[in-house]
């Protein structure tokens, strides 16, 4: 009966076997991290965007794999590595990475700059003016510019030669044109103006410190008279306001008047105008003439011949005239 029965219990792995896959995962997963922990120490984005360019130089100066690469500074990238591509004559490759989204136009150019005499270059991308854009893996043009210390170096050389001139100037002035004497004149003049000054103090110090106490004295009168100076002031603000009042109101019952005569004149102008009429018109003129004139003529008639328009009676004559006629 037991020869009919069969053994179906499954047969285990060797522990050996899995300890090594397990050993195999854990490494895989080690050199992952560690990739992964390098690139992000190292600043590098891994899931971004990366470009590479290249440059050939003569001379790198101080440029080094790991110098930080700006736009306007404003670091876009890195230098990933350097090669030596020929040494007869020198040509240094640099490859750039570039770890931004920035298009590069084809006639840009990469300059090595120095910011400082502690840090190492920087390499400056100079964006051209070109439609075309480069791709990754194209060569640009590479310089090396100068660096602030080198500048610095330059504008005090500059700087100690115009020290040294005036100097050179300032010792020719004082020993070969008798500078020295005439500084010596000078500060002995000084000296004895001084002496001078010093001995007018000494023999009017009565005087002065009277003149000193008289200025605080009138500094304080004033101090107590500047409130009624205010008042003062004030006053004359108000007066003067009252006068610009009396002022605008003459200047507008002036305008008035001057508008009141100007309508006058324009009455007197227009010849439709009764005014007007009287005084462009000739014939009152005329007919005042020949009033005038008959006048004259009646007067003078009234002169000569009285009886026709007067008739005076003396007791009763008319009477006895008509008592005659009957």
């Amino acid at each position: 009966m037991s020869k009919n029965n069969t053994d179906t219990t499954p047969q285990k792995k060797p522990k050996k076997v899995n300890k090594k896959i397990k050993v195999a995962l854990f490494c895989i997963a080690a050199l992952i991290v560690f990739y992964f922990g390098a690139n992000f120490l190292k600043g590098i984005d891994i899931f971004g965007k990366r470009s590479y360019y290249y440059a050939v130089f003569d001379d790198i100066g101080t440029l080094s794999p790991s110098s930080i690469v700006t736009l306007n500074g404003y670091k876009i990238g890195k230098v990933n590595k350097i090669n030596l591509l020929n040494n007869n004559p020198v040509k240094i490759c640099a490859e750039i990475l570039i770890m931004e989204n920035v298009n590069i136009p084809k006639d840009s150019y990469f300059e090595v700059v120095k910011k400082d005499i502690l840090s190492n270059a920087v390499v400056d991308v100079k964006l051209g003016t070109s439609k075309t854009i480069a791709q990754s893996r194209d060569t640009l043009v590479a310089i090396v510019g100068g660096d602030m210390f080198s500048s610095l170096l330059d504008n005090l050389g500059g700087t100690l030669a115009s020290v040294q001139s005036i100097a050179t100037e300032l010792s020719t002035n004082l020993v070969d044109n008798g500078g020295i004497e005439k500084l010596n004149n000078s500060i002995a003049k000084f000296e004895s103006t001084m002496s001078n000054i010093d001995q007018i103090v000494a023999e009017n110090g009565a005087e002065i410190k009277y003149m000193i106490t008289s200025l605080t004295l009138f500094s304080q009168k004033l101090k107590e008279a500047s409130p009624k100076l205010e008042l003062l002031v004030d006053n004359f603000n108000d007066l003067t306001d009252t006068v610009k009042i009396e002022i605008a109101t003459l200047v507008n019952q002036t305008g008035q008047t001057l508008e009141a005569v100007n309508t006058f004149m324009s009455m007197l102008n227009n010849p439709d105008g009764n005014v007007g009429k009287l005084l462009n018109d000739n014939t009152l003129y005329n007919n005042l003439n020949a009033a005038t004139d008959n006048l004259d003529k009646l007067l003078i008639d009234l002169k000569a011949n009285p009886g026709r328009y007067i008739h005076i009676s003396v007791f009763g004559g008319n009477k006895d005239k008509k008592d005659k006629n009957k």
